[in-house]
């Protein structure tokens, strides 16, 4: 780190980068400002993955050993095979997110259908319940006016 203080205790993570990775040819590695703590441990994790990488098998199909060239041909057909079940399989994929697509596309268009329908149906009912309230309210003033024009033709029959 620029500005920090060089420790010699800290400036080890280099060398030891080298023995790791067997870079012998370096002639010198102690870097000017040293190498903190949380930098130090971050590197010997990624050398440490790099070293476990390294020392895995390689896959059968990398693997070098002498071939026939019948072998050859063999594992080439092979795998052409595996390359073409892998675009068949791939296309079969590709067909059937479309159709999915499509079903999805129509379902939100039977959706919006229903949306609208639903909505003309609420703005039908709310239109009935206004109706029904002046229908009541007319019905109220007709009952109204009716029992004092009945009330008037019994007080002139009493008369």
């Amino acid at each position: 780190m620029i500005g920090h203080a060089y420790n010699p205790a800290e400036a080890g993570i280099a060398q030891l980068v080298e023995q790791l990775i067997c870079n012998h040819q370096v002639a010198g590695s102690i870097p000017a400002a040293g190498t903190s703590a949380r930098f130090m441990s971050s590197v010997i994790l990624t050398v440490l993955s790099l070293c476990f990488a390294l020392l895995q098998p390689a896959p059968v199909w990398a693997q070098q050993a002498p071939l026939t060239f019948e072998q050859a041909q063999t594992r080439t057909a092979y795998a052409r095979e595996q390359m073409q079940a892998a675009e068949r399989k791939l296309k079969n994929l590709e067909r059937r997110e479309t159709a999915a697509h499509r079903t999805l596309s129509a379902a939100q268009k039977r959706y919006e259908e229903a949306k609208a329908g639903a909505d003309r149906a609420t703005e039908a009912r709310l239109a009935a319940e206004a109706e029904l309230e002046a229908a009541r309210a007319r019905w109220e003033a007709e009952s109204a006016r009716l029992q004092r024009i009945h009330r008037e033709s019994e007080s002139l029959r009493r008369d």
